[in-house]
């Protein structure tokens, strides 16, 4: 193979330019420069504006949100004083027939001491049901956000003790089912009102049916369980379902099962926001053979990890 080498020098390129040109030169780069600084300038400027409108549209749905979640609970706070007329009633009524014997038979005169405290016995145990009635009452409307460990199970059951007498003048029964004891963290209220939502649906679709002569006897199935590493509740009721042409949509705001002026339209909004913003969970729905059945899914791993988490 031969070898080639380059002996001849380069010559240096040499550019001619009159001052003129230089100066048009530089001219038309320093307008360049100025075009694009003022574009600068201006992407700043929009981008700020931009940047403005997203924080405005933010504090706007925040805004929204708040008023939503105040509507549901001054609702929630109308429906739970509702259930405690309905829960108070009979007890008041045991009460004022256990005085109103111990006057009869100290007029008698055959109020002895043995009967007296057995009219006392029974007057003590529905004051202390009317009192737990109020600590219920109280700690669901707690506005502390407290974050803990507790056991959803047992926050179900103090749910179910508000709602008990109004379920019982409805015809409705319920169970209660613990199949693998879980442990959740977060604010214990805010889970409280979201079983309260959905309790609350289930009755009002349970009382139409019943209305409808569907069915005779309502049934809501409540089961805290684990599984696959999440913790679970499932809310069912035979309340007939929930229509398919809302199925997709029903936990968008303003969507409404009821037929009634009752309905909102923002309580399972409300609850799919706590569970999936605030818990970190999801929230679902699906229809069964006689009605539907909601499911809470909360991740039971990392509990410590949360538990270092700030509000």
């Amino acid at each position: 193979m031969k070898e080639y080498s380059i002996t001849k020098k380069m010559q240096p390129i040499i550019l001619e330019c009159k001052s003129e040109e230089i100066n048009t030169i530089a001219n038309v780069t320093n307008q360049m420069i100025a075009s694009i600084s003022d574009y600068l300038l201006q992407l700043k400027s929009f981008n700020n504006e931009l940047q403005e409108q997203i924080e405005d549209e933010i504090l706007k749905q925040q805004q929204q949100e708040r008023l939503m979640i105040h509507q549901s609970r001054q609702a929630a706070m109308g429906e739970m004083l509702e259930s405690m007329a309905h829960q108070w009633r009979q007890p008041l009524n045991i009460i004022g027939l256990a005085t109103a014997n111990i006057e009869t038979e100290y007029k008698l005169g055959v109020l002895n001491e043995k009967k007296f405290d057995e009219r006392m016995e029974i007057v003590s145990l529905n004051l202390q049901h009317m009192s737990n009635t109020i600590d219920d009452f109280r700690n669901f409307l707690n506005p502390e956000r407290k974050l803990e460990r507790f056991n959803p199970h047992k926050s179900i059951g103090e749910i179910l003790n508000i709602l008990d007498a109004q379920f019982n003048n409805s015809n409705i029964h319920y169970e209660l089912i613990e199949e693998s004891n879980v442990t959740f963290y977060g604010v214990e209220n805010e889970l409280k009102q979201v079983i309260f939502i959905l309790l609350s649906n289930a009755k009002d679709a349970i009382m139409l049916q019943i209305q409808k002569q569907k069915i005779s006897q309502g049934l809501i199935t409540i089961v805290t369980k684990e599984k696959s590493g999440e913790g679970v509740i499932e809310v069912c009721d035979n309340g007939g379902g929930v229509e398919e042409s809302i199925l997709n949509t029903i936990f968008d705001p303003y969507v409404t099962t009821k037929s009634n002026a009752n309905g909102t339209g923002i309580g399972l909004y409300i609850a799919k926001n706590i569970i999936e913003s605030r818990m970190k969970g999801n929230l679902c729905v699906k229809n069964n053979k006689e009605g539907s059945c909601f499911a809470i899914k909360i991740s039971l791993e990392n509990l410590d990890k949360k538990e270092n988490e700030v509000l």
